[in-house]
């Protein structure tokens, strides 16, 4: 085999050097186009803008979460404050049907007092008649009908002290009664003021919670799609 000769040997290798850089170039030094730069760029600003709205939403989120534990805290207090005004009708109720029943047996007994004083009265009445007119036929015992007479006036007294006293007691209970009745409109009155503002809270609550359940879908949502931007923009 013949060799080449030293003037061929330099020409040969810088051929192969040259041969071997123009293949090396495009491994490891691809040029980059201003389009692929272009989406990349558009992919970040698209992530930015997406992290700046997902951590908006993530404080409406913890604000409207905050408001709803307020809510619930406040219709609680509510529904306690409910509860004792409804003890509170319950028991005015128990004590107006008491004073009722008890003013029923008074005018009773008032009722039976004053047919007892007209008979007494009727009686003395007629007594005192014969008496008299039999001490003035006989002309006997004259201290007899004056005695009969104060004794029966003594009744009378005793019984009409008692219908004073029954009568007196009818007034209080018939004042009483009253204040009762004051008491219970004013108790209902704010049992359906706390009524409607629980009822208005709920609604309140409601929403909220509406509200909720969509920022909670919102905040997924754009997590996914950051996500899965974020890969794209690896590939890229």
């Amino acid at each position: 085999m013949r060799l080449p000769t030293p003037r061929i040997l330099p020409t040969i290798v810088l051929c192969g050097c040259f041969i071997a850089g123009s293949a090396a170039t495009p491994l490891f030094g691809a040029p980059v186009s201003q389009e692929h730069i272009e989406r990349l760029q558009k992919l970040r600003n698209r992530i930015q803008d997406l992290q700046q709205q997902l951590l908006k939403t993530r404080e409406q989120r913890d604000d409207t979460r905050r408001q709803l534990q307020l809510a619930e805290k406040r219709i609680g207090g509510l529904l306690k404050g409910l509860r004792v005004l409804n003890h509170q009708l319950q028991n005015d109720h128990r004590g107006l049907s008491k004073l009722r029943q008890q003013k029923q047996n008074e005018k009773q007994v008032l009722k039976q007092n004053a047919q007892l004083l007209r008979k007494q009265a009727r009686s003395a009445y007629i007594l005192g008649r014969q008496e008299t007119l039999k001490l003035l036929l006989n002309q006997q015992q004259p201290n007899r009908v004056q005695r009969i007479l104060i004794y029966y006036r003594y009744l009378n007294r005793a019984r009409t002290d008692e219908i004073d006293s029954i009568t007196s007691r009818l007034r209080q209970i018939t004042n009483l009664q009253f204040r009762i009745q004051q008491h219970q409109q004013k108790v209902r009155q704010r049992h359906q003021a706390q009524l409607t503002q629980k009822q208005m809270l709920e609604k309140v609550h409601s929403k909220r919670q509406q509200l909720l359940a969509s920022l909670n879908t919102r905040v997924r949502s754009q997590t996914d799609e950051i996500g899965r931007l974020q890969r794209d923009e690896k590939r890229l």
